[in-house]
């Protein structure tokens, strides 16, 4: 970024601020006359740690990242490399813009020193004891003891396991991401995409710089005021005691309120944002609780150099800008690209769907067409047994996927796990146990869905729709008379659980089973194999959340796994 400002300001010196030159700034292109506001944004955004300095109100957390040495990881701002892609069309032969440069960004969450001052800590001293009581027996941590790693309580700050060192970068995600984009929300850029139903809440994970450990994002009252809180959950969350509702309220009783986000007071930097929150965040067993449940990995949420570079909530207009007033669906990417992406395929097709009227979660999936053959790193989880589930779209066109699992991306070390085969007509093949949802002979899905669960698949989720379908409902209602009530007044809108037609409804498949340590990488490799009658140029996929459940709230014995 810094090197991009300097070009700017020699272009400047020596150019007419009329002349119809265009200069790259991050991922965008801006005439000249356009050039002298944008960089004086950038020269006066300063660091973090000086953001918070400036403020008044960050003393001990600026303090804390200078000591730890946090403050200077915060300062690399884009990747000392240039991607290069011959093949980045559409489908059409239009050519399609794609990143040359990758930014690098930070999210960083906050307490102001009055937030601290609740806790009894008055000074940086003061919180370096407080760490030491909060993190001095992490026995919650499953990476601690899988390592044999002895947390550190002395005075090398920038050791990775010091006690200070690991609650801040708890605090951390690398990916610059805004605080109106945390969560795929309704907003004046999604108003028209935003395909949430139902009464389904956004949420979202993202890794921490903590190793292993994630921090879960969930938005209330999407609708009205649009809370954001970091690791709230309730008892049995994604588990419900009713057909067609996320269940009754006496079995959700909130466990942990969590740390509430601030929506008014965030500070833009030179590449991260920090957000204000309203309450010590530490990794305890309340984050770790709080990922206990149905957790669905949405690829913005895997690759975060989507969000840093300004991808993950682009509109059609953003991109149709950067592919020079033409296709405004898609941006192609090079195949190194991305840090949690190997790609087995040499100039393998990577294209990102922006925002539009996709039946798909948040409005946003990846595709390709053609040979692929990729492996994508999986968040790290809590150590326990967790089933994978992978959403796709069943279609003559999607061939077969193979899929690995393994410790790294080497695929030479990876093991077979199951096999998709993606052209299977649900409405034609009895192997898969679907029936189309019919109220008016009384199918809701509710016994199919225990067969197709079998043979290793389950409907699409009853969360999303497509875009030109969106309709925002509240919550459906249930009546102790009638057990099907809410599933009567689903069945009256289209979701992707209820959408027919093949290649056009969606499916999860139930990749298998997987007993996964909190200390390991794990990499999910999916392998197209192409029917013997189809061109092989024509083979296509779609890569849009994965989903990791924990086995004993997939398979629970009290409660059934709920709908959305």
């Amino acid at each position: 970024m810094k090197k991009t400002i300097l070009q700017v300001i020699i272009l400047m010196s020596v150019v007419s601020a009329s002349a119809q030159i265009t200069m790259p700034i991050g991922n965008q292109k801006y005439n000249v006359s356009e050039v002298d506001s944008i960089v004086f944004k950038y020269i006066e955004l300063p660091s973090v740690t000086t953001s918070m300095e400036n403020s008044n109100e960050y003393s001990i957390f600026a303090a804390a990242l200078k000591l730890t040495g946090l403050a200077d990881s915060l300062l690399n701002t884009e990747r000392d490399k240039t991607y290069v892609m011959g093949y980045h069309s559409d489908r059409d032969g239009n050519l399609l813009y794609y990143p040359k440069h990758c930014e690098i960004g930070y999210t960083v969450f906050a307490e102001k020193d009055v937030v601290f001052q609740n806790v009894g800590i008055n000074s940086l001293e003061d919180l370096v004891a407080k760490c030491r009581e909060w993190y001095g027996n992490p026995t919650w941590y499953d990476l601690l003891a899988e390592q044999g790693i002895k947390v550190s309580t002395g005075t090398d700050y920038t050791n990775e396991w010091n006690v200070l060192h690991m609650f801040m970068a708890y605090h951390i995600v690398r990916a610059r991401i805004a605080v109106d984009e945390l969560v795929y929300e309704k907003n004046s850029r999604t108003d028209w995409t935003w395909n949430y139903c139902f009464g389904y809440e956004p949420q979202a994970y993202y890794e921490t710089m903590l190793p292993g450990t994630l921090l879960k994002v969930w938005q209330t009252n999407p609708k009205t005021n649009k809370e954001l809180w970091i690791n709230r959950y309730v008892k049995n969350n994604t588990l419900t005691n009713q057909y067609g509702t996320f269940g009754s309220d006496s079995m959700h009783p909130i466990v942990y309120t969590g740390a509430q986000i601030d929506r008014e007071t965030s500070i833009e930097t030179l590449n991260a944002y920090v957000h204000n929150i309203d309450k010590v965040m530490l990794y305890n067993s309340n984050a770790r609780n709080a990922q206990h449940e149905r957790m669905r990995f949405h690829v913005n949420q895997m690759l975060p150099e989507l969000a840093t570079n300004k991808i993950m909530r682009a509109t059609p207009s953003d991109v149709s800008s950067l592919n020079g007033g033409g296709d405004g669906n898609r941006i192609a990417f090079a195949t190194d690209f991305f840090d949690n992406l190997q790609c087995y395929v040499d100039d393998m097709v990577l294209r990102y769907n922006v925002m539009g009227a996709w039946r798909a979660l948040e409005s946003t999936q990846f595709q390709g067409w053609g040979a692929f053959d990729f492996a994508i790193r999986l968040p790290r989880v809590p150590s326990g047994k967790y089933e994978v589930r992978y959403m796709y779209p069943p279609m003559y066109r999607g061939g077969e996927i193979d899929f690995y699992i393994g410790n790294s991306r080497d695929k030479t070390t990876m093991t077979k796990m199951s096999i998709l085969d993606v052209t299977k007509n649900p409405y034609e093949s009895s192997e898969m146990g679907y029936v189309q949802i019919n109220p008016e002979e009384g199918e809701y899905g509710i016994e199919s869905g225990k067969v197709m669960r079998q043979k290793g698949y389950m409907y699409a989720p009853a969360s999303f729709s497509r875009g030109t379908y969106n309709v925002i409902t509240d919550k459906l209602n249930y009546s102790d008379d009638d057990p099907f009530s809410a599933c009567k007044q689903m069945v009256g809108y289209t979701s992707c659980r209820t959408e027919s037609g093949y290649g056009t409804m969606m499916l999860r498949y139930i990749v298998g089973t997987v007993d996964m340590q909190q200390s390991k990488d794990y990499w999910l490799r999916f392998k197209g194999v192409c029917p013997s009658d189809f061109p092989e140029e024509n083979l296509g996929w779609a890569l849009n959340f994965i989903e990791l459940v924990p086995t004993d709230v997939a398979d629970n014995d009290t409660y059934m796994e709920d709908w959305y």
